[in-house]
């Protein structure tokens, strides 16, 4: 243990007793988060160490989950990619439906398509290769081979798939995702059965007028409860304890939001048995396990309580005084102008292909009066910019880490000068480049640097706020501390 941690640790414990001294202990919030950390910590460590050891996922529940979940399927699927609107797409669908050849309509949009063979194959998938396709389970399970479908694969572009030959599917390729499905199914159903078992252990008793007055309150557009209402039992226990309309509302408000309770009496039920009777059934089996009393539990509580006890005290004497007003920011802003100035930045359109002959012939188009856009709408071309504006990209003079070749020749180049190829090392590519605006170094202003200004105002101001409360602490309580010089020496000789 070296000097600079054993003083970080008596300043966490000057902390915690200026926090005892201000009652903070014993107030409400904290008590509350202990409490709530308490319960999730015992339910996990109940669904861990009681539940967990009961789901079992063996060979001949893989191999039954191998059939029945359809992953001994897989499917040779064909695509055309059409760019454009709706109406086009379908036009071509339609005709595919009367008709027209596959492979002809393949031909027409091959441009669009880089990633399928001539005859618009894109290659064997299977359920967990759906999802790239934008095609759902039940279109995989029933479409008839040759069957076409029309699904919208992207903005402005839309794919026209079918599926040409099926084939049996290879278990391994899947093991991985049944089982993570198999796991969830029976963790689920174990639960059910452990919860069942608690249920008439602790004499759980459910109370569905609760509900409906909870959905009362969402129909009337009130934002609480009466006190009355508040008081009614969602579940009562064998022993007389209860858990009311009022707990569910504010336990559903932290994890939910203010708008979690719908007028569905359905998901109200869902919620309450995952939300609140579920942990209290682990926590009441768990403090009947004699969990509490444990040294591990009684340590771990005690490490959250201290922390929790620290981040009220930093809550009221760091985050709560500091000031982000508008005065206050602008006031941060003129004393700190310079560190808003940005460099010099030119905005460029560019591309990139592997070969130099390529670029060069790309480079001659452009000058013939190409677009940027319409070159990068080909198979197989680049850009490190936004392909939908043209590979355009932004760049800044003190950001030049990345494409340092880009960097040199964008900031050297007058605006409007096609440039290229440049080779970039980092891509192992050669690229075209053309600057489109130029702009010189400049200090942000006040509205565009707000962000920055917050973070920073707030960053000085919370370390001034630390450095005044630690002063504070050690000036009230250094007195009470000693530290033995001599025994941290032998202790360091000792390791």
């Amino acid at each position: 243990m070296d000097r600079e941690y054993l003083d970080s640790m008596v300043d966490r414990e000057m902390l915690l007793l200026e926090a005892r001294a201000r009652g903070l202990d014993t107030d409400a919030t904290v008590i509350r988060q202990l409490e709530a950390a308490q319960r999730q910590h015992l339910s996990q460590r109940y669904q861990w160490e009681i539940i967990g050891p009961k789901v079992q996922i063996g060979p001949k529940e893989i191999e039954r989950g191998f059939h029945d979940m359809g992953f001994d399927r897989e499917r040779l699927l064909s695509r055309i990619l059409i760019k454009g609107g709706e109406r086009d797409a379908q036009a071509v669908f339609d005709q595919l439906k009367a008709g027209r050849a596959f492979t002809d309509a393949v031909r027409e949009y091959a441009g669009n398509d880089p990633t399928t063979d001539e005859t618009g194959k894109v290659g064997w998938i299977g359920l967990t290769g759906l999802k790239g396709f934008k095609i759902q389970q039940p279109e995989f399970t029933s479409l008839a081979i040759g069957e076409p479908m029309l699904h919208r694969q992207a903005p402005g572009v839309w794919q026209i798939s079918r599926f040409d030959e099926d084939r049996e599917a290879q278990l391994q390729t899947y093991r991985d995702e049944i089982v993570k499905l198999l796991t969830t199914e029976q963790w689920w159903r174990r639960t059910e059965e452990e919860i069942e078992v608690l249920r008439q252990t602790y004499g759980t008793r459910y109370h569905p007028e609760a509900v409906q007055t909870l959905i009362q309150r969402v129909e009337e557009r009130r934002s609480e409860l009466t006190e009355e209402q508040g008081m009614q039992p969602l579940y009562t226990f064998a022993d007389g304890d209860t858990i009311t309309a009022a707990d569910f509302l504010t336990r559903i408000r932290e994890v939910k939001g203010t708008a979690a309770v719908t007028d569905s009496a359905l998901i109200v039920d869902m919620l309450a048995e995952k939300e609140l009777l579920h942990p209290y059934l682990f926590n009441r089996e768990g403090r009947e396990r004699g969990w509490l009393e444990e040294e591990d539990f009684i340590t771990w509580r005690a490490h959250t309580f201290s922390g929790l006890l620290l981040d009220q005290l930093m809550q009221a004497e760091v985050e709560d005084r500091v000031d982000l007003s508008e005065d206050n920011l602008r006031a941060y802003y003129v004393d700190n102008r310079e560190d808003f100035r940005v460099g010099e930045t030119v905005r460029i359109e560019e591309l990139h292909v592997k070969d130099e002959a390529t670029a060069r012939q790309l480079r001659d188009e452009v000058s013939a009066g190409a677009s940027f856009a319409e070159i990068l709408g080909r198979p197989g071309m680049a850009s490190f910019g936004k392909h939908k504006r043209g590979g355009t990209m932004i760049l800044q003079s003190h950001l030049d880490e990345a494409f340092p070749e880009l960097f040199e020749s964008a900031f050297t180049a007058p605006v409007g000068e096609l440039l290229g190829p440049v080779y970039v090392e980092a891509a192992d590519s050669y690229a075209i480049i053309r600057v489109i605006v130029r702009q010189e170094s400049r200090i942000k202003p006040f509205d565009e640097a707000k962000k920055s200004i917050e973070y920073l105002s707030r960053t000085e101001q919370s370390n001034k706020l630390v450095e005044a409360i630690m002063a504070s602490v050690k000036d009230k309580y250094q007195d009470r501390i000693q530290i033995f010089d001599d025994r941290l020496e032998q202790r360091q000789r000792d390791q």
